[in-house]
């Protein structure tokens, strides 16, 4: 599931205390926590998140936002994933990135873990993917622009 905090008051501030990724994305404000009757903590009662008012979901465009949306929507089970929506914030963690990556790998795009990371919207993501047919056709090109010389050297 997403990683959701909620809060009675001001938002805690917790950059000093955790790693950014433990750090909630999406917060909650409630009057006051519900609890059992034995005074703990009710998780079964707190609200659904709702999604931030400032990014509306949109649906993906172009075949590399429907991509890494559907990949995500299959890996982190979620019933859609929008070009607004950022890894994290859907309920991505570190172990769940790696299946993202070799997921989207297996749909022939170049891609490493770090940019999950650096571009976390799927909308940025999707920027940066190239599928490997591209990758390989640029480095024939290059190839292409050696000398005979230089080429032989480097296929013996």
């Amino acid at each position: 599931g997403r990683l959701v905090g909620y809060h009675v008051g001001d938002i805690p501030n917790l950059t000093n205390l955790l790693p950014d990724h433990m750090i909630p994305r999406r917060w909650v404000q409630l009057d006051r926590l519900p609890t059992t009757p034995n005074g703990k903590l009710d998780r079964a009662a707190l609200p659904a998140p709702d999604r931030p008012a400032d990014l509306p979901w949109e649906p993906p465009r172009g075949a590399a936002e429907r991509a890494v949306a559907q990949v995500w929507q299959e890996v982190l089970d979620l019933d859609r994933v929008g070009r607004n929506d950022t890894f994290f914030a859907v309920g991505g963690d570190s172990i769940s990135s790696l299946r993202v990556v070799a997921r989207l790998r297996g749909l022939d795009y170049d891609v490493e873990l770090q940019q999950l990371f650096t571009h976390q919207a799927v909308s940025e993501l999707a920027t940066v993917l190239r599928p490997r047919r591209a990758v390989r056709e640029s480095a024939a090109a290059a190839f292409d622009l050696l000398s005979p010389a230089d080429k032989e050297r480097l296929t013996r």
